[in-house]
């Protein structure tokens, strides 16, 4: 049982409640865990979902992380199955991805690619990207909702609603809030079934929900003692697009801020790019005020990559570039990689505030694939 490789909160609650409704189904021979597909060391940097284990009574010390073991010398010996929650699959390596049997996501896809409307239930076929499962699904549910805790939600309450307690309510609670920005219509994240759903896990968890929610905004923004390496690392994923090796991070902090705090940003940005071996690294910086703001900051060493992609960017994100002092100027050149290679550094403020990253991921991609 394993999430998307950003591990944020959506992803590791629904990965661990819906473990446990496997494991009390009792439809394996084997052992069902979650698994958390970031190293041990990097589950602090989430202080949201520290927070809230603490809140709740977690000990998360006991989860299994991806450096405490290699996921296909376990499955694929003993013909292990992967079940996915809020991911498709689509970066994993092809041996893990015949292992999968059920698929569990709540990111916008192409109906008519899937053959299916709105969800598919026991439909073994392919992937949203063509990718043909070696196992059939036993379950695949593909629904455009605000969080993945929700349709886990649902498969609790419809499958063995006894098992939905305090603990198991509270956990997806939040991950259903943060997504949805508290159930905010404004934010134009939550679906009547997210609010129906949450309603729901409010009664099971005995929870304030606006208390809840500004407790996890507090600590999601909680960065005061963390590098600049270590705020790319908070929320971040990495996969493939097209030929492109794409690592995007999630920071709450706007340029400004951080630069007051690291003056050599490019740098650190630059030596990410390096340390990971990416050819672009999108950065994705918010913070929420009185309005959401938001930036990007796109890096690379191939300009032509960079200019593909802010073509493709600029209208629907309604991209300008960040010019001030104290962001550093328009664009920029990073310090020079190893075989002399240019980082190339853009600074964007992205004024359509209300396209997150679950709709620029999928926008990067396309426009990546069609190079």
């Amino acid at each position: 049982m394993t999430g998307s490789s950003a591990a944020d909160l959506d992803s590791i609650a629904g990965s661990i409640c819906y473990a446990h409704l496997l494991a009390r189904e009792g439809r394996s021979a084997g052992q069902t865990f979650p698994f958390l597909p970031i190293p041990r060391a990097d589950l602090p940097l989430r202080s949201e979902a520290v927070y809230l284990f603490g809140r709740v009574g977690l000990q998360w010390e006991n989860l299994v992380f991806g450096d405490d073991i290699d996921l296909e010398d376990l499955l694929i010996p003993r013909q292990g199955e992967l079940v996915l929650v809020d991911d498709p699959g689509n970066d994993l390596a092809p041996a893990l991805r015949q292992r999968i049997t059920e698929v569990i996501d709540h990111r916008p896809v192409d109906q008519t690619a899937l053959g299916v409307a709105g969800r598919s239930v026991g439909y073994a076929a392919e992937n949203p990207v063509g990718t043909s499962y070696r196992l059939p699904l036993k379950r695949r549910i593909l629904e455009p909702v605000g969080s993945a805790c929700t349709l886990v939600a649902e498969q609790i309450m419809q499958r063995k609603p006894e098992i939905l307690d305090r603990q198991s309510a509270t956990l997806m609670l939040a991950a259903v809030l943060l997504d949805t920005v508290n159930l905010d219509a404004d934010a134009g994240r939550a679906t009547e079934k997210d609010r129906e759903i949450a309603g729901i896990l409010i009664q099971a968890g005995s929870a304030d929900s606006a208390g809840l929610y500004e407790e996890l905004v507090r600590a999601r923004f909680d960065t005061g003692e963390l590098s600049s390496n270590q705020l790319l690392r908070k929320d971040y994923k990495e996969g493939r697009a097209g030929a492109v090796r794409l690592g995007m991070s999630s920071v709450p902090l706007l340029l400004d801020s951080w630069r007051q705090r690291d003056e050599r940003i490019e740098e650190a940005f630059s030596g990410f790019l390096a340390d990971k071996a990416l050819d672009l690294l999108v950065v994705l910086l918010y913070r929420q005020g009185e309005k959401l703001r938001r930036q990007l900051v796109i890096c690379t060493t191939d300009e032509h990559l960079l200019t593909h992609l802010v073509s493709g960017l600029a209208k629907p994100l309604g991209l300008s570039d960040v010019s001030s002092a104290t962001d550093g100027g328009e664009g920029s050149a990073g310090p020079r990689l190893s075989g002399g290679r240019r980082v190339v550094i853009r600074r964007f403020l992205q004024r359509e505030a209300s396209v997150s990253r679950k709709r620029i991921e999928p926008l990067v991609r396309e426009i990546l694939e069609s190079l």
